[in-house]
């Protein structure tokens, strides 16, 4: 029970790592390393590169390819249904919509589900969905929004978060599905701690997402 409470805690730094540039970075106001591949297991490889940003701060980003059975709409219909989330993505409490502004765009609130004594966190996220190339291609653009609602009373807000799904068709029932994501809130625990479960974790969480719409 522990381990799992463990895990659901660390999933909500996943995609966090923020830390010193090392010296000798150029100082532009982006650039980033070589992915680096983490996992390649059950059809889905998943990868890690720093960003660094300004010059003066490398920020950990993530990314998860893999091939899904199903149609372009069909995976968009589930990334776009809050209350499917938990179907697939492990640590989450609460997971809903806030507001829909239009089919493309809506607003969601995430409580992750972190034990005491972890400080619990929250998301407020925009979702923002455009097509292109007639319709063989969609990405799904997400950005927190921390000021979008009052932070809750002993709830802290992730922030500087984003996400990015990229779902391209190979046939009408087959797609090729890359999603990448980062946020420069500080790490939890120690890299040697945290980095071994949380590599599994972002890959485990896109193997259910390939076998639940595979099934």
């Amino acid at each position: 029970m522990m381990k799992e409470a463990f895990l659901g805690c660390c999933l909500l730094f996943s995609l966090t790592g923020a830390k010193p540039a090392r010296e000798g970075t150029a100082d532009d106001n982006r650039s980033s390393s070589e992915w680096e591949l983490d996992r390649n297991s059950d059809g889905v490889r998943t990868y890690t590169r720093w960003i660094v940003m300004d010059g003066s701060q490398k920020i950990r980003e993530r990314k998860g390819e893999t091939v899904i059975n199903c149609s372009v709409n069909d995976l968009v219909m589930l990334l776009s249904d809050s209350k499917s989330t938990k179907n697939w993505m492990s640590g989450i409490k609460e997971n809903y919509c806030l507001k829909q502004i239009s089919i493309s765009e809506w607003y969601t609130y995430t409580l992750f589900d972190i034990p005491w004594p972890f400080e619990q966190r929250d998301l407020i996220s925009n979702y923002q969905v455009n097509s292109s190339e007639e319709g063989k291609k969609t990405t799904i653009l997400i950005s927190s929004r921390e000021h979008y609602l009052p932070e809750k009373q002993s709830i802290k807000r992730l922030t500087n978060y984003t996400g990015t799904w990229t779902i391209t068709r190979i046939t009408d029932e087959k797609v090729f599905v890359s999603f990448s994501a980062m946020s420069n809130m500080p790490p939890m625990f120690p890299r040697f701690i945290q980095d071994p479960v949380l590599i599994q974790m972002f890959h485990n969480n896109l193997v259910k997402l390939k076998k639940l719409m595979d099934s």
